[in-house]
Formats: structure tokens, C-alpha cells, sequence
């Protein structure tokens, strides 16, 4: 169940990527000849239009396939054709190409706003205690409850959570010993800690309300933070510093899951960080990428002198043999975490 839940989340924050590229396209009266949500044998299609949609038997990722923007088809491209997307403006192009990346910013704005309105759960970092315990990690296995107050970690003493969580994290894999409160008596308790240097506990939350301004200040706040500490997370990646390395598909529908058995806010909670990390990662400018295909268009307009359609085919083509490398990569890294839990 909660696999289809992933699998449903996946499903919307691609569907809102592509629908900004469709809806984009169309009004800058270019041809949209496929709809696809996920990659490979389609499980289900129809026609509507000029427009084939269709859903991929591999959840992964989608694409909106419009006349002419093929690189390799540009070249081709019937000069005559006004719904072609090669014939229309360098300017209008490049909307078409930012709007899927702006689409996911405004479904998770919109989201947070909605969260923040309704309630949103909010973690208390201030203290030791433990709000819950997760089944099947080391602190459930060692026998960690839930309002257990750890007071320190290999005989240092933590102030609050984060303090908790910095020391657990400098000792991956590690033999630890917690001295924890329990109803007035304090022991100590062994724990092993993964190879992330966690134990599997959460701090207390409470449920907090805004009014609808705060609301619509704190939703913009947290999109911007939010991107930048995804660019601190490529700094610390590229630097070796990064916690817990690179996340895959799997690794982040197990995530998704995870977040889905805590409750709906969880679920809509990271339903608006995945949407922020696919609008920002999806405007690097990496080829095969939004942001590579952007990055083209800019030096056409600056060059005022189209780039050679053929050469940025092949350059979009090894930059998603590359990206595909790299999925299988992080894969395998998060079924092996997933497996050593």
C-alpha cells in the first residue's frame, strides 16, 4: 500500500512538471504530439486531439514530446510548419522549457501554504526526549521507548536533539551507549548505529497553525531556503562532505513510504521538498536536463545564431546515457542500504 502511495506521489510531481512544458507549449501554438508519465511500454493510452497520452510501465520520471524539439528532428524541422517548436522564438522556447521546473515550485508553495493553514507538524528540536521510536531500527531493537529522555551519548552530554543527532552521526556503525531517563531512573542502554550513524528515533511534534499571511511569508521562505540548501548539499557532495551521499529512486520511494505510515502531513511534507529538489535539480544545466537545453537557447540568443542542432542532439544523448549510469549507481547504493537496515 504504501508503495502505491509512492508511487502515486511520483506520479503528481511529474504529471505538474509536464503539464507547465503542455500547457506552455500550447500557448505558444506548438504542436504536442505525446503526454507520457514514466518511461518504457505504456500501460495505458489515449488519444485526445493532436495529443497521445499515456502512462509508462516505469514510474520514473516523464516527457512531453512536441514537433521539432528533438535536436536531431530541428535539423529536419519543415521551415513552414508554424506549430513546430524549432520554429518558434528562442524566447518562447525557453518558457516552454522553464515552465515544468516553475510548475514544481508553485505545487509546493501551494502545498506548504495549505499545510501551514490546516496545521503543520513541527518537530521539537529543543529537547532529548524521544517522540517516537521506529520499528525494525537499532533503538527498537535495543529496547529505546518513546519519552525516554537520553541524556548522553558515550558519556557526553547532549542539550537537544540536534546535539543527539550529531553525535549519533559521528559514530557510523558503532557500538554507542546511551544514558537514558525513565520515570526518574536513569541506565545506560548499547546501541549499534547504522552506517548513516542513526538509531531510528524522532523527537517530539506538535501540530502548529498560521494565519494566512504568515502562512503565504513562511511557504516563499522555505522554497527559497530550501534551494539554497540544496546547492550546500551539492557544495558538501562535490567537497566529500556530504551526510549520507546521493538518494535514488528507491531510496527515496522508501523515504515516501516511510513518511506515509506517520500520517498525511508527513506525506504532503515531503511531497514539497521532492517537488522543490526536481524543479531545482531539473534546472542545472547538465545535457539531457531542462536546464541543459535552456543553457543552449541562452547561447543562441547570445550568439543571436542558432547552435548546431546535430551536436546538441548528440550532447543531450550522452548526457542521459550518463544520468541513466547514475540512477543505476545510486540504486544499487540505496537497496544496500535499505538491505542492511
Amino acid at each position: 500500500m504504501n508503495l502505491l502511495v509512492a508511487i502515486l506521489v511520483f506520479g503528481l510531481l511529474i504529471a505538474i512538471h509536464e503539464a507547465g512544458h503542455f500547457l506552455v507549449a500550447r500557448w505558444a501554438g506548438m504542436r504536442v504530439e505525446r503526454f507520457s508519465i514514466g518511461f518504457g511500454p505504456a500501460l495505458a493510452t489515449f488519444r485526445r486531439g493532436e495529443t497521445e497520452w499515456r502512462i509508462g510501465i516505469l514510474p520514473i520520471g516523464g516527457y512531453v514530446k512536441i514537433a521539432g524539439m528533438n535536436p536531431a528532428e530541428e535539423a529536419e524541422s519543415d521551415p513552414g510548419d508554424p506549430a513546430s517548436y524549432a520554429n518558434k522564438p528562442a524566447w518562447k522556447r525557453l518558457l516552454v522549457i522553464l515552465a515544468g521546473s516553475f510548475m514544481n515550485y508553485v505545487l509546493a508553495w501551494v502545498l506548504l501554504v495549505g499545510l501551514l493553514l490546516a496545521g503543520a507538524a513541527q518537530l521539537q528540536l529543543d529537547t532529548t526526549e524521544v517522540g517516537a521510536v521506529m520499528p525494525d531500527m537499532p533503538a527498537a531493537a535495543a529496547g529505546l521507548q518513546a519519552g525516554d529522555e537520553i541524556v548522553a551519548v558515550d558519556g557526553k552530554q547532549v542539550e537537544d536533539f540536534r546535539s543527539v543527532a550529531e553525535s549519533l552521526a559521528e559514530r557510523k556503525a558503532q557500538n554507542v551507549s546511551l544514558t537514558v531517563e525513565r520515570d526518574g531512573r536513569r541506565f545506560e542502554l548499547p546501541v549499534v548505529t547504522n552506517e548513516l550513524g542513526q538509531i531510528g528515533i524522532r523527537p517530539p511534534e506538535t501540530i502548529v497553525s498560521y494565519g494566512v499571511a504568515e502562512a503565504v511569508q513562511r511557504a516563499t521562505t522555505f522554497v527559497v531556503v530550501g534551494s539554497l540548501a540544496i546547492v550546500q548539499g551539492i557544495v558538501d557532495l562535490v567537497r566529500g562532505e556530504a551526510q549520507g551521499g546521493l538518494m535514488g529512486p528507491v531510496g527515496i520511494a522508501s523515504e515516501v513510504a516511510r513518511q506515509a505510515e506517520r500520517g498525511m502531513r508527513w506525506l504532503l511534507g515531503i511531497a514539497v521538498n521532492l517537488s522543490i529538489a526536481l524543479g531545482f535539480f531539473n534546472l542545472l544545466p547538465i545535457p539531457a536536463l531542462d536546464g541543459g537545453r535552456a543553457a543552449f537557447i541562452l547561447v543562441e540568443m547570445v550568439r543571436r545564431k542558432p547552435v548546431d542542432a546535430r551536436a546538441e542532439a548528440w550532447v543531450h544523448l550522452i548526457g542521459f546515457v550518463v544520468l541513466l549510469g547514475l540512477i543505476l549507481v545510486v540504486t544499487v547504493g540505496d537497496v544496500g542500504r535499505l538491505t542492511a537496515q
